[in-house]
């Protein structure tokens, strides 16, 4: 599973994608400040990379990941 979190995803969330992998490798993508453009959020989709957001709230490239693994392991029971 490779996703790419992106601030302007409404329609699927993480909880979506986390909730629809089962087993296997997790990779993911955490953008810079100010945010992926929208061409390259077409090119991860266009790669196989689910697009999800990560919520109602705009974080910081510095504390993003730390959210997504906090995510991951409660989806996952690490």
């Amino acid at each position: 599973l490779a996703f790419f979190c992106y601030e302007g995803e409404k329609a699927v969330s993480l909880a979506d994608v986390l909730r629809s992998h089962k087993t296997g490798d997790i990779a993911f993508v955490i953008g810079p400040e100010g945010g992926f453009s929208l061409k390259e959020v077409e090119t991860a989709r266009n790669l196989g990379a689910k697009v999800a957001g990560l919520g109602k709230r705009i974080l910081r490239c510095e504390t993003a990941p730390t959210f997504a693994l906090s995510c991951i392991a409660y989806e996952t029971e690490l």
